[in-house]
């Protein structure tokens, strides 16, 4: 294979060969390339596994929001601004699921963080729908999709449009109980060696969003109740 002859080795084939050959998610990648052969979505975990020194590094961007994502915005780890950023819409479910778009469509209009929401969500959800085709008829991904349908008609009429995208930098404006609202530019940051994970970094737009971004890193771990009566819980850690 690696000296370009032509073969003609089933994925069955192949992946007893990375298997004897003891092959990891990359080797077994490369081998499935060299044969011409698509690779099977089994060949990575999900979610993905994340090295340790990940944590440090979004650590160390505070105050500036980050977090890490999957395609199918499951939030993976996060630093204290994030959660203080998403503190309002956030659920705290006995198991940590944090999903960023679940949270966006289902999260009250009263307490959802995004200010230009009308903007942002269509695009999210077609670059869910341009990674899901590449996931379909995954029990996980399937019942995720569901489940949104199930939540949001919102989400349903987008869906329905098939528009499909890629991710990129996009300006999104954020409204916090106690920092106000805050002007950030999401840049997303892929990482080698986690498929279809990826970094997302909220830098401020200007010198006054960026001291709202300061104030949000200093609010005390402590709850606050907002003006429509719904009480949450501050940064975790």
């Amino acid at each position: 294979m690696e000296q370009g002859r032509p073969i003609n080795a089933s994925a069955q084939v192949l992946t007893a060969v990375a298997r004897v050959l003891l092959l990891d998610a990359t080797g077994r990648e490369h081998l499935f390339r060299l044969a011409g052969v698509a690779v099977r979505p089994s060949a990575h975990p999900d979610p993905p596994v994340l090295d340790p020194s990940t944590q440090v590094i979004l650590d160390a961007l505070a105050p500036l929001p980050a977090a890490v994502s999957n395609s199918r915005f499951d939030v993976l780890a996060w630093n204290s601004a994030y959660e203080a950023l998403f503190a309002t819409s956030r659920p705290r479910t006995g198991d940590g699921w944090f999903n960023s778009l679940w949270c966006t469509v289902t999260s009250p209009e009263c307490c959802n963080p995004f200010l230009n929401r009308a903007e942002q969500l269509p695009q999210m959800v077609a670059v869910l729908r341009g990674a899901y085709g590449k996931h379909v008829g995954e029990p996980r991904w399937e019942e995720y999709v569901r489940s949104l349908l199930r939540a949001s008609a919102e989400f349903r009429e987008l869906w329905a449009r098939q528009e499909v995208s890629t991710r990129r930098t996009a300006l999104k404006v954020f409204r916090h109980p106690q920092a106000g609202v805050m002007r950030l530019n999401a840049t997303y940051l892929t990482i080698p060696g986690v498929p279809e994970a990826y970094v997302a970094v909220y830098t401020p737009e200007g010198a006054e969003d960026r001291d709202r971004v300061e104030r949000l890193s200093m609010l005390p771990p402590g709850g606050w109740t907002a003006p429509c009566g719904h009480r949450f819980t501050g940064p975790v850690g």
